[in-house]
């Protein structure tokens, strides 16, 4: 009997023994990130988290994208659907259990641009380029303009970058690239150069070259009108208007104009019907009762304003210059390099409302009916011998 108990008890310890061991190879669960679909994108996009070993700890948790919480759509074992949050960068991707951190793949945000300043500028010149996910690293970014010359910038911020405007840059689009993701801007730049014409003052060029989208200072809108030769032939260098639908508009929030002023253009009427060549609640060239005329809207005074108009020439066929200026002083008008009147009107200032620029259409809604090119918009008044010398070039000065 004594020996039957004791070999009971023997075998109670052997199972207890063997069962703490079982107990004891049993690992613990550890949370993983697998991976994320996509790896990159942009802010308010719609990115999976796959999961490992989550079942015992998804109660209450947040998806950081660099730190940054992100929205959460839906939450499975093995995957959680999140909204890339505002303000986050690239970075780690990681989720807060508590006082738990558990850390995960980098999510890239691609790089965008939403504006550049000044869009006119020389050789040499700083252009800003403002946008999202820049990296701060001047050497992560790389800057090329129209796809050809490259810059690397010598400031960079998240939202900003400045960069020096290479000697062999042409006018066209920048493209920004961080790493393997690029991003293009909508806008264009106009490279100047000052070939016997300053460009000191100048906000405004639309030489409507090989691009007939190229402009200066301005979002361009209502772009099908036609290309055409400029006036030495050149093919598709010029803009054509057919005077019932076509016009072009930019918003001139960029130009500043209030002390000074000169519009220059060079048009090519198909008849002596009246309509606008390029006007601005303040300012504007146009054909009107069978003569090209200029005019600047001036204030002279608390509510008191006067409209300085004079004409330049009388309609005639052919390619012709057209040009005026103001200083606060003076208001003269030019026809194909020469003064054609000057008249005094003392004003405090150009109302400038921020009204759009159109070209090929008044603000009264008279289409003009012909050819348009170098539309060109200083805040200063140019001088009869920089009218004479924009009326001499040979070609569009400015590099299209």
């Amino acid at each position: 009997m004594f020996k039957t108990q004791s070999v009971l008890k023997f075998l109670c310890v052997v199972l207890m023994v063997v069962g703490c061991a079982k107990e004891a190879e049993v690992p613990e669960l550890v949370p993983e990130i697998l991976s994320l679909e996509p790896e990159f994108g942009e802010t308010g996009d719609t990115v999976s988290v796959f999961l490992k070993d989550f079942e015992e700890v998804l109660i209450s948790y947040d998806v950081l994208f660099g730190g940054v919480r992100a929205k959460i759509i839906s939450s499975e074992v093995d995957e959680v659907r999140v909204v890339t949050p505002e303000g986050a960068e690239t970075g780690e991707v990681s989720i807060n259990v508590g006082v738990t951190k558990i850390a995960g793949p980098l999510f890239t945000f691609t790089p965008s641009i939403s504006m550049m300043s000044p869009t006119t500028l020389r050789r040499g010149d700083t252009l800003s380029i403002l946008g999202r996910h820049f990296s701060k690293t001047n050497s992560d970014n790389l800057v090329k303009f129209n796809f050809q010359t490259s810059a690397d910038p010598f400031y960079s911020d998240t939202e900003l970058m400045l960069v020096k405007i290479p000697n062999s840059t042409v006018s066209g689009k920048v493209s920004v690239s961080v790493g393997d993701h690029q991003t293009v801007s909508t806008q264009e730049i106009s490279v100047v150069e000052e070939v016997g014409i300053s460009t000191e003052g100048l906000v405004f060029f639309a030489p409507f070259g090989a691009n007939v989208n190229s402009i200066v200072n301005g979002i361009q809108s209502n772009s099908s009108n036609s290309k055409v030769p400029d006036r030495f032939e050149t093919p598709d260098k010029a803009r054509g208007f057919n005077g019932t639908n076509q016009a072009i508009y930019y918003r001139d929030e960029l130009f500043k104009i209030s002390k000074g002023i000169t519009v220059s253009v060079w048009v090519r009427a198909n008849d002596d019907t009246p309509g606008g060549i390029v006007t601005h609640d303040a300012y504007r060239i146009s054909l009107r009762n069978k003569v090209f005329s200029g005019a600047v809207f001036i204030k002279l005074g608390e509510q008191k304003y006067v409209l300085a108009e004079s004409p330049m020439s009388t309609y005639m066929e052919g390619w012709q210059h057209l040009a005026f200026t103001y200083d606060l002083k003076t208001f003269t008008t030019f026809w194909n390099g020469k003064k054609m009147i000057s008249k005094e009107w003392i004003g405090e200032s150009i109302v400038d409302r921020d009204q759009e620029v159109f070209i090929g259409k008044s603000i009264g809604g008279d289409f003009f009916s012909g050819d348009i090119d170098d539309v060109t918009i200083y805040n200063r008044a140019l001088s009869e011998s920089e009218i004479l010398q924009l009326f001499e070039q040979n070609e569009s000065t400015f590099t299209p």
